[in-house]
């Protein structure tokens, strides 16, 4: 908006000046991710998206920060920290899982933002993702286990048993109610 004022000296008015109020709207950051889970073995990475409420003057650096039951270093690589550049309302980092070896269960990361420089800008609130890292390894004792009854299998006959996963076991009768696994 603009308004013209003039002002006096003591003895005249002097000319009419214009004079713009601009109505400032901070600038906020927010924090996303492209999903909230991956496999530990998924060979990708999640994107992280800090995301400006409006375009800044000058870059914007955002600093992540990491907690949660997942460790950064050894259950995902290094976060770097987010800078959005001067004119651009988005930047981004990855978040990538390591694949090992360890049997840990799914495990929990929640990335947040640690601090905001640059242009004013601000944290919209308290911005974070929680991201879950499914585990891929299965302990060595914890192979599918399965029993089956099979009726009137007398001695002598045999009985095979084919699931979708590629798994295939067969069965005879050596004693009637009694079957022995056959490779």
């Amino acid at each position: 908006q603009t308004v013209q004022v003039r002002a006096h000296d003591g003895k005249e008015w002097g000319n009419y000046v214009d004079v713009r109020f601009a109505t400032v709207v901070p600038t906020k950051v927010t924090l996303s991710s492209s999903a909230s889970s991956i496999a530990e073995d998924a060979g990708s990475s999640l994107t992280l998206t800090a995301t400006l409420s409006s375009a800044a003057s000058e870059d914007v650096k955002v600093g992540i920060s990491t907690s949660g039951t997942a460790s950064e270093g050894s259950d995902y690589q290094t976060i770097s920290d987010i800078t959005i550049s001067a004119g651009q309302t988005t930047g981004t980092a990855s978040f990538t899982p390591i694949n090992d070896n360890a049997v840990e269960g799914n495990e929990q990361a929640l990335v947040e933002i640690a601090s905001v420089s640059g242009s004013g800008a601000s944290e919209q609130g308290n911005q974070s993702v929680s991201l879950t890292i499914t585990d891929d390894d299965v302990p060595a004792n914890n192979k599918p286990v399965f029993s089956m009854t099979v009726p009137d299998m007398s001695v002598g006959s045999y009985y095979q048993l084919d699931v979708s996963s590629g798994f295939r076991s067969s069965y005879s009768a050596q004693e009637c109610g009694r079957a022995t696994r056959r490779e």
